[in-house]
């Protein structure tokens, strides 16, 4: 079997893969409830618990928060925006949101590099911290986003 060491953790390939898949297909249930703050926060945490966590074991648990994130970072913010958006300029505002998604991207990979050598030390676990406080504020920032008409309660 493969052996990947991501920073203080090492995943044994397949069977990584497997506890993987069947968290997330019995989970399913439970991610669709989590609110996007909620969700955002967690993974957030997860992040951030990376820099206190000594035990590479426990670090299973801040993935599960990390988990909890990508299942709402994979669909949420395209159905808050469905909801926003004219039906007939639904893709075009589908576009221009993708470039809000690609842009940053872009950004991270042109500088975090830059950063992690000469303002991190080389420390990759510090551009975990950042990434964590990231979501957090993410999911304050979701806090922000009107309930559609149809959906308020």
């Amino acid at each position: 079997t493969r052996t990947y060491e991501v920073g203080r953790l090492t995943l044994h390939g397949p069977i990584n893969s497997l506890v993987i898949a069947g968290l997330e297909l019995s989970l399913d249930d439970v991610l669709v409830r989590i609110p996007e703050p909620s969700a955002a926060t967690l993974g957030g945490l997860g992040l951030l618990s990376y820099a206190w966590i000594d035990d590479p074991q426990w670090l299973l648990l801040s993935m599960v928060g990390v988990g909890f994130a990508w299942a709402s970072i994979l669909s949420l913010p395209y159905a808050l925006l469905s909801d926003s958006v004219p039906a007939a300029k639904m893709g075009v505002y589908m576009g221009i949101f993708n470039f809000f998604i690609v842009i940053p991207q872009l950004v991270a990979v042109a500088t975090l590099g830059y950063l992690l050598k000469h303002l991190f030390a080389d420390d990759p676990s510090k551009i975990l911290v950042l990434g964590g406080a990231s979501m957090v504020v993410a999911g304050l920032c979701v806090l922000r986003v009107p309930e559609p008409a149809a959906h308020a309660a």
